[in-house]
């Protein structure tokens, strides 16, 4: 057999699908063992260009149009990209919602503490002036038991006009008066209105007495006698 070159018609019809019928499988295997034992065919290169056999081509763009459906229509259980953008525009606004309330809550946070700092400085200061004040209650009531004191230290020492039993009303001692005009004094035998007047005087100026228990004695004008002795 001569080789024969190839024309350029014979260039252009190359990539008409081969007609001829495929054989059928081995009588030991199944169409689908056939099937898939069979290689797939590969393209063929053209002038740098790939030319894939029908078959192969069929499928692919069979399956780029599935794709192509299913991506259109919404495959069961995925997104589409409006609704991908939903959720994630949801998402963020979630997001922002959560940090706004840590946000409130972190300033109620600071906001309590600056309040109990406060009122720890308030509390403080009042047990401090409570302090104070106890301070001064006690320093006005020990002034006021020394008046008491005194008070009292001077009363069981003087006494006023009017009748008077030694050793009941007044202590014994000697007594004494200053400043007085017209001072009456007398000692009695007794406190009743019949009681007899053992002795008296009227003084001006100052007057002195000593008064012993039991004596029953009687003044007026004379001031208050303070003891002195």
């Amino acid at each position: 057999m001569s080789n024969i070159e190839p024309t350029e018609h014979d260039e252009l019809i190359t990539g008409v699908p081969d007609m001829t019928p495929t054989p059928p499988p081995v009588p030991t295997q199944s169409a689908e063992d056939a099937a898939a034992s069979t290689p797939l065919e590969k393209p063929t290169e053209k002038r740098g260009r790939k030319i894939w056999p029908p078959r192969r081509a069929t499928l692919i763009a069979a399956g780029v149009g599935v794709l192509v459906g299913l991506f259109a229509a919404g495959v069961p259980g995925l997104l589409t990209v409006s609704e991908a953008n939903s959720a994630t525009q949801a998402a963020e606004s979630e997001r922002d919602t959560i940090a706004s309330q840590i946000k409130n809550t972190r300033d109620t946070l600071a906001t309590t503490q600056e309040q109990r700092d406060r009122a720890v400085s308030d509390l403080a200061d009042v047990k401090a002036l409570v302090g104070d004040l106890e301070a001064r209650e006690k320093a006005v009531a020990e002034r006021e038991a020394a008046v008491k004191a005194t008070e009292e230290t001077i009363a069981a020492n003087s006494f006023s006009g009017g009748l008077h039993v030694v050793g009941q009303t007044v202590a014994p001692g000697v007594y004494r008066t200053d400043g007085v005009t017209n001072c009456y004094y007398a000692w009695k035998s007794g406190t009743g209105s019949d009681a007899d007047i053992i002795d008296n005087n009227i003084v001006s100026g100052s007057a002195t007495v000593t008064l012993n228990a039991g004596d029953i004695f009687e003044s007026s004008r004379c001031g208050t006698w303070t003891k002195v002795g």
